[in-house]
Order: C-alpha cells, then structure tokens, then sequence
C-alpha cells in the first residue's frame, strides 16, 4: 500500500473516533473534547488559556483556540508534540491498531469509516432539518403573538416608509422585520431593539436561532424594470423612496446573499435589469460583484462618497432638506 493510501486509510479511521484519539495521544480532558464548548470554551492544551479553547467536531477533531489558531485533530497532535505529519499519522495508526503490512484489514476498516461518516452526515443532515423546522415555529410565534407597528426607534431614525412600517410589527419593544421564502412563507424574522446605541456602533438586530435566513428575502414594491437588492432592510427602504416607490426593491439581509436572491430575482423577473447596492466597504462590494459573474445583466450601484451605505445617503439627504 502506498504512503497516500496508508494515510487516507488512516484518516478514514479516524473519523469520528477523535475524542478518544486525542485524549489516548494528547492527555485531553473531557470537556477538552466536548463540542459544547463551541459556545462556552475552556482550557487550551497548547497556551493554558483558560477560554480560548473550544472542540468543533467529533468527525474531524476540529478545534480553535483564539492565540493558536485551529485546525483538525492531526494539526492539535502536530502543535502539541512537535511531530511532524507523517510521525502524526503514525502515532493514530498504532493508536488504532493499523498496519500497512494488513491491507484487506485496512480495506475493510476504511468502509466502516465511509459508512461511518454516511451515517453522521445524514444524522447531521436531520437534525440540521428538525433545528430549522424550531426555528421557523419559533418565528412564526414571534409573528402571531406580535401587534401592528406602532412606533419604534430604529424605523423613525431610518425614516421607514409608510409602506415598509405596514410590513413590520412589533413585540414589546422588539421591531419584527420578517423573512420571507419566494414563495411567500414567513421563514425568520429580524428583531430590532429599541435603543440607539450610543458608541456609534450598529444598531443591535438578531434572527431567530436556527431558523434560516438563506434564501430569505423581503421583497416589495411595484413590478419594473429596475429590481434593487440591498443588504440591509433600511437600505431597500431607502431606495424604494429615493426612487419614488417606483420600482421593487429587494432586502437581501446579507451581503453574502446578493448571489442567491439575485438568480431568485432573475427567475422571477427575467425581463428586468437587476441592481445590487452594497454598502461602502470591501465585503459588499465584493460580493456584488460576485454576483454580476453569476447572474446575468446584473449592475451595481454603491452610494456617493462619503456614506457608508444608502440609508446613511438618503438620511442625509432629508436632513438638508
């Protein structure tokens, strides 16, 4: 067997097994491979910082530390003796009771670990599905225990049309923006809080947990030519009446989303001319332009300098006036 084999074979063996692998080879404590610490984090093994850390997966031995970086489960083994790959895989090989000189053993273990990493990745793919299928009832009771708006901070500062503040609702002192699928279901809502904050920092907003948000849209407005998507709702608003609520406008909620909703609104509104309008700064603009690769007859329109995005733009342009 070749070296490639042997290390692909041994990869294969590995997968899922990693929390046993990394306390046998590294001494890791149990909450050291515990995927709960995503969230929570505990001691490093390679710094000692006593947060940094935290374990992402089983499957891959995936971890992340804020001073060492991360990796897979052979980078940590690699980091903490000083070994180098081939030693690495060596040390997981004999760990696991593997031979180059066996190979109808390999054979045999490497489809037990493809049927392994099967099993795990439908699992995953499930629970994935049940999280969403929470979240989106976890939106909806947002939505039907929710009044129409009223009157909530953040849609005076940003000067909500009257036609958006008709789509909003509001929660105690949560703004409800909903996200809709194209076909018209209510899949997340954005929650806005009702405080400015007061470092200049942006407004505070959140999705519900686990509901989805790709492939999401807020769309409204007349059909026309032009379609414009934006990143966020208050820019598609801005938009709508800088343009005189003459044309549909499109909130995207994501810059990385512009690709996706602009192929929905292609498939929706073949004839027209789709304008992305990022904000001001290099992630926007880089995935607008990612987008007119991927969509055809695609334009971008970013707002004049100095504003950072179209809402900052036309609040300004009311002021003066």
């Amino acid at each position: 067997m070749t070296h490639r084999n042997f290390t692909a074979a041994v990869k294969g063996a590995a997968f899922g097994q990693w929390p046993y692998i990394l306390q046998q080879l590294a001494g890791l404590t149990d909450l050291q491979v515990d995927t709960r610490t995503r969230s929570t984090g505990t001691a490093c093994p390679l710094c000692g910082g006593h947060d940094r850390y935290s374990f992402k997966s089983d499957d891959e031995g995936g971890w992340a530390c804020r001073h060492c970086g991360g990796g897979d489960g052979f980078t940590l083994l690699m980091k903490l003796h000083g070994w180098d790959f081939t030693r690495t895989v060596q040390q997981v090989a004999s760990l696991l009771g593997l031979s180059q000189d066996f190979p109808e053993e390999l054979d045999r273990l490497r489809k037990e670990a493809e049927e392994r990493r099967r099993v795990h990745e439908q699992q995953n793919q499930q629970k994935k599905q049940q999280q969403q299928a929470e979240g989106i009832q976890e939106a909806n009771r947002f939505w039907d225990n929710s009044v129409p708006y009223r009157r909530h901070p953040y849609a005076e500062y940003k000067r909500f049309s009257p036609f958006l503040k008709s789509l909003c609702r509001q929660l105690d002192d949560w703004l409800l923006v909903p996200v809709y699928s194209p076909d018209g279901f209510l899949m997340n809502i954005q929650r806005f809080v009702n405080y400015m904050p007061t470092d200049g920092s942006r407004w505070p907003r959140y999705f519900v947990r686990n509901a989805p948000v790709k492939g999401g849209w807020l769309a409204y407005g007349p059909d026309s030519h032009h379609v414009l998507i934006t990143e966020g709702v208050a820019d598609a608003d801005a938009c709508y009446q800088i343009e005189s609520g003459a044309c549909k406008v499109v909130c995207a909620f994501s810059a990385n989303q512009f690709s996706s909703v602009a192929k929905l609104v292609r498939q929706y509104h073949p004839d027209s001319e789709i304008i992305l309008c990022p904000d001001s700064d290099p992630a926007g603009l880089k995935h607008a332009i990612k987008a007119t690769t991927e969509v055809h007859g695609c334009l971008i329109s970013q707002p004049p300098t100095p504003y950072k995005d179209w809402s900052d733009f036309f609040i300004s342009q009311q002021e003066v006036a």
